[in-house]
């Protein structure tokens, strides 16, 4: 996971369109024949915003979370929704606290 602020200077750098979308036809044709699978990259901003592929994902996953729960789409994507933005709060929570393990208590002499 990479936490990033958009509008950071470290950011403006800005590589042309065409460019990365080589390089991602590069790396989808990479994972299709060598690995025999597929790959999309969810990109979500701190904002709340999503990025196309992973907009596209969402409408998807949600029609078939609504047709097997026999809910509206409505209903469905707000469930969604909420659900992923508290897995990426705990996601973000543990990148900038590090994980909490617990360690076993020191046997007693």
């Amino acid at each position: 996971m990479h936490a990033r602020t958009v509008a950071a200077p470290s950011n403006r750098c800005i590589v042309p369109k065409n460019k990365r979308r080589g390089e991602r036809t590069n790396w989808l044709l990479r994972i299709r024949n060598v690995d025999k699978g597929s790959f999309t990259s969810l990109v979500f901003s701190s904002a709340g915003g999503a990025g196309p592929a992973a907009t596209v994902f969402l409408k998807h996953l949600d029609s078939k979370i609504a047709e097997k729960k026999n809910s509206s789409y409505a209903q469905s994507i707000s469930w969604l929704r909420c659900r992923l933005a508290f897995a990426l709060l705990r996601a973000s929570i543990l990148c900038l606290r590090g994980a909490q393990s617990f360690r076993p208590a020191a046997a007693l002499a």
